[in-house]
């Protein structure tokens, strides 16, 4: 169902790893095909591959004004007969990874993942399920529902333990706090 989202580079003055574009393709290729509808490509660039006008430009995320240039990606709703499409800065999704990150695929990918599918929560929200909820938070839970359904599908025994010690982490937390959740506020 995939196959009418096709994964497109642009980079200037920057090579991205090797690894960028099929990583990208396999994790659309596991998400659901009703949620890629009206979806057209995903664009993979980098910061430097703006023009100076779109350097310059900002976005509102959370009620705050962000310059493009510091975005890790931005979705383009679809516009005048032009399908919606994603745009993803590869090198400021990886900017604060550290070096090893790299060598480990799994962790490469929920670094894509984790930004893709917050972009695809836009659309989802933008053409599917629209909620009259802040924008960036529909997207934020359409991200982990979406990182789940993956790891789900994907790294099951990853997802189980993962599960698991996350509830058990809860039980602690309850316990030491005598029964209550600790708040801090």
């Amino acid at each position: 169902m995939t196959r009418c989202v096709s994964v497109n580079e642009a980079y200037r003055n920057w090579t991205p790893p090797d690894w960028v574009r099929p990583t990208v393709s396999q994790i659309l290729e596991r998400v659901d095909g009703r949620y890629l509808t009206g979806l057209d490509s995903v664009v993979l660039t980098n910061a430097g591959a703006l023009n100076s006008q779109r350097k310059r430009g900002k976005t509102w995320s959370r009620r705050h004004k962000v310059y493009l240039v510091d975005c890790r990606a931005l979705y383009h709703a679809r516009h005048q007969g032009q399908g919606a499409w994603i745009e993803m800065f590869v090198d400021k999704i990886f900017e604060r990874a550290q070096p090893w990150v790299f060598t480990v695929p799994l962790l490469r990918e929920l670094y894509l993942a984790d930004t893709l599918f917050h972009e695809l929560g836009h659309h989802i929200h933008s053409t599917q399920v629209p909620e009259f909820r802040n924008r960036e938070d529909v997207a934020d839970v359409w991200r982990n529902r979406l990182v789940q359904q993956m790891f789900q599908t994907r790294h099951p025994l990853i997802f189980v333990v993962t599960r698991f010690l996350g509830r058990r982490l809860l039980r602690s937390q309850k316990t030491h706090a005598g029964g209550r959740h600790l708040t801090t506020g």
